[in-house]
């Protein structure tokens, strides 16, 4: 597959790095870099991007206080897996259970601030 563009959900943290924006917090923040492809640890993925912002914008509104996070321009690579999941916390989340218009992608690069 190649490359797409999409939307990536951050969190801003106090350190300044973008990390994952999770529903469920018991995760480990995956971090985030302009220019640079990210991939998710062994034992967990695929990384979740939106297809569309207006999609990202609904998940920020229903879930978040958007004030702490940032929608931003990213590429990613289309993955073929069906279910995020994590072996550290015993999971899987099926495509169908995620956020309407969430892609599952091999790596993200963030394209802009």
């Amino acid at each position: 597959m190649k490359p797409r563009k999409g939307w990536k959900v951050v969190s801003l943290w106090r350190d300044k790095q973008k990390r994952s924006c999770m529903a469920f917090r018991l995760i480990t923040a995956v971090v985030y870099s302009v220019g640079n492809r990210t991939a998710p640890e062994p034992g967990a993925g695929p990384l979740c991007v939106f297809s569309e912002k207006r999609f990202a914008e609904d998940f920020i509104k229903l879930f978040y206080n958007p004030k702490k996070l940032r929608i931003l321009p990213c590429r990613f690579l289309p993955s073929n897996e069906t279910h995020v999941y994590n072996d550290r916390y015993v999971y899987a989340l099926h495509i169908s259970q995620l956020p309407t218009g969430t892609v599952l992608a091999d790596w993200v690069e963030l394209t802009e601030e």
